[in-house]
């Protein structure tokens, strides 16, 4: 099973916050194992500190005669949390009077990080979803008898079916351009959904670089 944290946040939070503050800094998934390090060298090896300090669900100073028996860098090591669940730890490397300072603001840098990631993510998940669905409504047929499990598919995303009677395939000429400069698919569907998904419409992008919108009537009284 893949872990809360993907690998490109736990890089991007190790390397990002090593150039702030000029320590080496990894980051470990949920079995300990560094899955982000500003010394790259260091990646996929177990990190024995975190173990202790998922378990308590606390930070931990590792002095150097701990560091040296463990075979890590001294320093400080606290937990990330995700909805109150420990998913992973952040570690700075240094001795631990001089990094302890900068542990709360590590640890919180991480968490916003892995928020954000998260939140892409479902973000993601949805928009793909909702690809599929007009794909299949595109290609559905009466006599193919499928048009109820596209229904319940429509509800499970929020979406009633039965209220849209207008359907619109945008297309994006390759060199289009905006106010703003060169346009793409993702820019179309962007300000189509700025503009009209509020009002109830389903808008969903497809695989051909084209945008469809399921336009529904009385929009506006959408709840």
């Amino acid at each position: 099973m893949r872990g809360v944290i993907s690998q490109k946040t736990a890089q991007t939070i190790a390397e990002t916050t090593s150039e702030v503050l000029d320590y080496g800094v990894l980051v470990t998934d949920e079995g300990g194992i560094i899955i982000g390090c500003s010394e790259r060298e260091r990646l996929g090896r177990l990190h024995a500190p975190s173990l202790e300090v998922m378990e308590r669900n606390e930070p931990r100073l590792t002095t150097q005669d701990e560091a040296a028996v463990l075979g890590v860098r001294p320093g400080y090591t606290a937990p990330i949390t995700l909805s109150g669940k420990v998913v992973g730890t952040v570690s700075i490397a240094g001795l631990p009077q001089d990094v302890e300072r900068y542990g709360r603001l590590v640890r919180k840098q991480a968490e916003i990080l892995l928020v954000e990631q998260n939140f892409l993510e479902r973000k993601l998940s949805r928009q793909l979803a909702m690809r599929d669905l007009a794909e299949n409504i595109l290609l559905c047929r009466p006599e193919d008898g499928n048009a109820n499990s596209l229904l319940l598919y429509g509800r499970d995303l929020g979406f009633d079916l039965t209220r849209y009677r207008i359907a619109v395939v945008v297309g994006f000429r390759r060199g289009m351009t905006s106010a703003t400069g060169t346009s793409s698919p993702e820019m179309m569907y962007n300000r189509l959904m700025a503009l009209l998904a509020s009002s109830g419409h389903f808008i969903a992008p497809l695989r051909t670089q084209q945008v469809v919108l399921f336009l529904a009537l009385n929009a506006n009284s959408y709840g």
